[in-house]
């Protein structure tokens, strides 16, 4: 918890004047507001920080208001299925984070998957172009250009929290689950345009969330569906897919999503990334030094391949390491999630 809290806090306070009183407060007052604050909140309102969740409905009576009552989150995510209209979804995200402060005294992440291409869930006329196809100018100002007007887009609304770029290595000519959510061809490239593409959002004022590491790689197995297993070793992964994972200290605040995904070569365990301390604490902390936060993916997937109820999944995958446990479908399991931690 100590990681997630200053994270949000800190992010929240400083750069979202339009959320909190005392706007003139200079940053040191803000950071000693941020720890008295915190030093206030009962355990119920931490733990609830540990949680993106995902909700129905397109007004906050429709569920959410009953969720973040219940569960307290530090974050909640936004699908296609809460946004009708750009009013719509202004009025909602305002709504619900004046709520939220009354319930926790804290302002909520609020993310959404705008990738581009197909994987948008505000949808536009005519459609922003998908990653591969931006990638492929070769052009990293417009790339940047492109995260900047995605992001003030999403500002403009009340999003604080984009769930990209994504960083997953594949290669030309490879089948590859990913598609042309990818950044290119190759492991520069793919560095080279998604940092371009975060700094734009990053200017906008939103947080990037690199995803989804380890990495799917040339893997064309849906981690909706099954986990998958990559049989490659610590050394080959160094050398290609956790290249776009250096530098990335350089963007703050930043967020890395872990993939359930298993590596049995690195962890023999075979766990996937999401419950795994080797591949959270060992590799991502340790050895490629991230000091951001790390949110897991939607741990009700199929591929967390975990029978254990949701509340265990949500310790299992805190103790091995992640700041933020997503669950985002299951109003029940979120609410079970929250009072087993």
């Amino acid at each position: 918890m100590k990681n997630i809290l200053p994270f949000v806090l800190g992010f929240l306070f400083l750069n979202s004047s339009a959320l909190i009183a005392h706007a003139q407060d200079d940053a040191s007052t803000k950071v000693l507001r941020v720890r008295s604050l915190l030093q206030e909140m009962t355990i119920e309102q931490k733990v609830g920080q540990l949680f993106l969740v995902g909700f129905s409905g397109l007004t906050p009576d429709e569920g959410l208001k009953n969720i973040i009552r219940d569960v307290k989150p530090g974050g909640v995510l936004f699908f296609s299925r809460n946004v009708k209209t750009a009013r719509q979804t202004s009025k909602l995200i305002f709504r619900s984070q004046v709520y939220a402060q009354s319930q926790s005294r804290v302002p909520m992440l609020i993310a959404i998957d705008q990738e581009g291409g197909f994987v948008s869930r505000l949808r536009l006329n005519p459609p922003l172009p998908s990653a591969l196809s931006i990638a492929l100018s070769n052009d990293p100002e417009v790339v940047d250009r492109m995260g900047y007007y995605t992001g003030l887009l999403l500002n403009s609304l009340g999003f604080n929290m984009n769930l990209a770029p994504v960083l997953d290595v594949v290669h030309k000519g490879e089948k590859s689950f990913i598609g042309n959510r990818a950044f290119g061809f190759g492991a520069t490239q793919t560095s080279q345009m998604a940092h371009a593409f975060a700094h734009g959002l990053t200017m906008a004022k939103i947080i990037p969330t690199f995803k989804h590491f380890p990495g799917h790689g040339s893997s064309y197995t849906d981690s909706h569906l099954v986990m998958p297993i990559r049989m490659d070793t610590a050394e080959q992964l160094d050398r290609e897919d956790w290249i776009p994972y250096r530098d990335i200290n350089q963007y703050n605040p930043v967020a890395i999503m872990a993939a359930h995904i298993s590596f049995p070569n690195v962890d023999p365990s075979r766990l996937p990334a999401t419950f795994s301390s080797v591949l959270l604490k060992d590799v991502l902390r340790s050895k490629l030094g991230f000091e951001g936060l790390i949110i897991t993916d939607d741990i009700e997937m199929k591929g967390a391949n975990d029978s254990s109820p949701l509340g265990q999944r949500a310790i299992h995958s805190f103790l091995a390491g992640a700041d933020m446990i997503m669950i985002a479908w299951n109003r029940l399991a979120q609410k079970s999630a929250a009072k087993a931690m």
